[in-house]
Order: C-alpha cells, then structure tokens, then sequence
C-alpha cells in the first residue's frame, strides 16, 4: 500500500512540475517593426528622439534618429517596433549646456530611451515635442510601410490645444 501510495505522489507531484509552468506566465503582445524618417523643411534631422503615444493609453514606442534622419522603433527591447493600433508622435532634439546638440539615447536595457542630459533649448519647434499639439498622427499595422514625420520650422501652436 506504501508504494502505491509514493508511486501516486510521485506522479503528482511530475504532473504539477510539467503542467504550472506551461499554464503560468503572461504572454505579452508582439511588436510591429516600425522604420521611419523625420525631415524639417525636407533636409534630415539627426539625433532627434522619436516617441510614438498611444492614443488609448498603453506602452509608448522610441527611438533615435541617425544623421539620414532615419529611425527604427523600440517598445520591449532594442528595435522590437511599436504593438498595433493609433499613436501620436512626439519629436524632440535639444541644444546641450555647452551648446552642441544633446544627443538623444537609447540607454535602457528595455530598448527605451535613457535620460536626457541637461538641456538648454530645442533645436525644433516646441508644436512637435507635445502630443497634445504635434498633429503627428501614426497607425501601426503588421506590413506597413516606413512612417515619415515631416515637421515645419514654421509651425506654431494652435490656439487653444
């Protein structure tokens, strides 16, 4: 009867071992790959830090441009892309205190942008560095194309957003 019985927990307890761990865990959604290029006025904009928001709320997606002004998306790990759905793009490049362009990182080990150093202003206009007032408006979907984000250094607020 003893061995009936350690016969009986010993495949309990193998069952519990193979079973919980494929039952268990959070299986997070897949990114997008999302390429792009941001121009001002039609010439390339380098270092420049690129933030797409979701426009229901959820993960952001970055990157950094190079200096063809191109960009590929980050949300998990380093170039993962964006996951699916609507966003509004952010665009931001900042003098440093010693006067060169701040460089825009991607130091975080989960692919996102880093800290900023400190900055004294923006080398584009402000319209693009808030989602509320970029107009910038991107729609991530499995095969697109790359997104271009071409900005104005004419552009100026609009009243009352």
């Amino acid at each position: 009867m003893s061995f009936c019985f350690e016969r009986c927990l010993l495949l309990s307890v193998c069952l519990v071992i193979v079973v919980v761990p494929t039952g268990c865990g959070t299986r997070r959604p897949v990114p997008v790959q999302v390429t792009g290029q941001v121009t001002l006025d039609g010439e390339p904009v380098g270092a420049a830090a690129v933030t797409l928001m979701p426009e229901g709320g959820g993960r952001p997606s970055s990157g950094v441009t190079d200096a063809s002004g191109s960009f590929k998306l980050s949300t998990f790990t380093a170039g993962d892309g964006a996951l699916p759905g609507d966003y509004t793009a952010v665009v931001t490049k900042y003098e440093s205190k010693d006067g060169a362009a701040a460089p825009a990182t991607e130091g975080g080990s989960d692919g996102l942008m880093g800290a900023m150093p400190q900055v004294t202003k923006s080398l584009l206009p402000e319209i693009y560095a808030n989602p509320k007032t970029s107009g910038l408006k991107v729609s991530v979907k499995k095969g697109m194309p790359a997104i271009q984000l071409g900005l104005s250094a004419a552009a100026k607020p609009t009243a009352g957003k």
